[in-house]
């Protein structure tokens, strides 16, 4: 079951730095460096409010997200802009923030007539943008499951070159992909999510994937459900 919020936020983006700061005191030095011109010092002290553990990570709809809605209108009010929102400065919008799993989730494998079933959240988890559903096919084992042209690397043509067929097949990939642990310099850093390597199995009409662990997973653990969608 997907779990669905309503909150406000600003009609504004702003690039809040990842800095820690000391907890700020209830009168921040914002009073004191407001003027009409835009300063630095000034917006130095709105980034150190929005980025503050006081707002707790911004998540959306917790106190720290309402804290932040409440502060950006009140700043907008004080500059005097022009509303353009549903509310004044607020524009109402669902977001998915959680998903749950629901009904059965069951997954088994049959080798040489031998049956063996899993137990979801112990042996396997959903990805957040699984479908509903059942399949059925042979599984096929793809490498990292990652076509990269500009790294000649593709794991979707045999040792020959030739493409692999994989419709109706369940593909078995491996997470992560050949460039190493390295995040700063791994060429292949943008093959690497789920999604993205779900979206290359449904180009090629598979029937589903089932991502594993590799040698560079590190522990042997299961993935967080997390919404996402393909």
């Amino acid at each position: 079951m997907k779990i669905q919020i309503k909150l406000l936020t600003a009609l504004v983006l702003i690039s809040i730095y990842s800095f820690s700061f000391p907890p700020l005191d209830e009168k921040d030095e914002i009073e004191k460096l407001r003027n009409k011109q835009i300063t630095k010092e000034e917006i130095f002290q709105h980034i150190k409010y929005l980025s503050s553990d006081q707002l707790e990570g911004r998540f959306p709809g917790t106190k720290g997200d309402q804290l932040t809605s409440n502060y950006i209108s009140d700043e907008f009010k004080k500059y005097k802009l022009t509303p353009y929102g549903d509310d004044g400065y607020l524009q109402p919008f669902d977001i998915y923030t959680q998903v749950e799993l629901s009904g059965k989730n069951e997954f088994e494998t049959i080798a040489d007539g031998n049956r063996n079933s899993y137990s979801v959240e112990k042996d396997f988890i959903p990805l957040g943008f699984s479908s509903k559903g059942r399949i059925e096919g042979d599984l096929v084992f793809l490498g990292y499951g990652i076509s990269a042209p500009e790294q000649n690397y593709d794991d979707y043509k045999d040792i020959n070159g030739n493409d692999i067929d994989v419709r109706g097949k369940i593909l078995v990939v491996m997470k992560y992909s050949p460039g190493g642990t390295e995040p700063h310099n791994n060429p292949f850093q943008k093959y690497e999510p789920a999604r993205f390597k779900t979206l290359n199995a449904r180009d090629g009409n598979a029937a589903g994937i089932i991502i594993i662990n590799g040698p560079n997973s590190g522990e042997d653990n299961l993935s967080r459900l997390l919404y996402d969608n393909v």
